[in-house]
């Protein structure tokens, strides 16, 4: 969670004013292989353009949604391989069938090729590196850092006593936390918002 709630910063448009400036204001290589390169060009911009910015800020919700239906068509996926009852009930499962019906009814895609040809699912390598069944752990973490970064963040990116109750609440514990959900409910004072997620694609 604290990995994802801290992408909500690259896309402020100050923070990305601050960052865009590195390397025109503070290299004098990058200044000397760029007139080198264009030796008619005037120097480039200092700081990013502010009407850039704002493209660039509207573009974080592009196709965002259907990232996330495609993670929770995995992550149901996921679920339904490893919660078979018995060794025969696998062998039963067509799993291309099964991975290409989730996409068609959640993203609502028309896999008919896809289904003649492809095996997709076979691309799918957390199946392979030891999540079994835990895939859905992205979804959860993205609604828990956004429920966390609209109750501190939001409003002042910068305000030092909700960073302060950040790294003494969560931070602090380095993933030594008995019970990571009680933490974070303790943190939040109150059960965590799992529709945050969804709101924040509306704000």
């Amino acid at each position: 969670m604290p990995s994802t709630l801290l992408e909500n910063w690259c896309w402020d448009r100050e923070v990305l004013k601050h960052l865009s400036c590195h390397y025109t204001l503070l290299s004098e290589q990058y200044l000397s292989e760029w007139h080198e390169r264009y030796p008619d060009a005037p120097d480039p911009p200092a700081q990013i353009p502010d009407d850039l910015l704002e493209t660039i800020a509207k573009t974080r919700n592009t196709n965002r949604g259907l990232r996330l239906l495609h993670i929770l068509v995995v992550s149901i996926f996921d679920l339904k391989i490893h919660t078979p009852q018995t060794h025969e009930e696998i062998e039963q499962v067509d799993l291309g069938k099964l991975w290409y019906g989730l996409r068609e009814e959640i993203e609502g895609l028309d896999m008919t090729r896809s289904r003649a040809v492809g095996h997709e699912q076979a691309i799918f390598g957390h199946l392979l590196s030891g999540y079994d069944m835990g895939y859905y752990g992205y979804l959860s973490c993205l609604a828990y850092a956004q429920d966390v970064f609209q109750e501190y963040f939001a409003k002042d990116l910068h305000n030092r006593d909700a960073w302060d109750h950040f790294r003494y609440e969560i931070l602090e514990y380095g993933g030594s936390h008995p019970d990571q959900l009680q933490m974070l409910q303790e943190y939040l004072g109150r059960e965590p918002n799992y529709s945050a997620l969804q709101e924040s694609l509306l704000l």
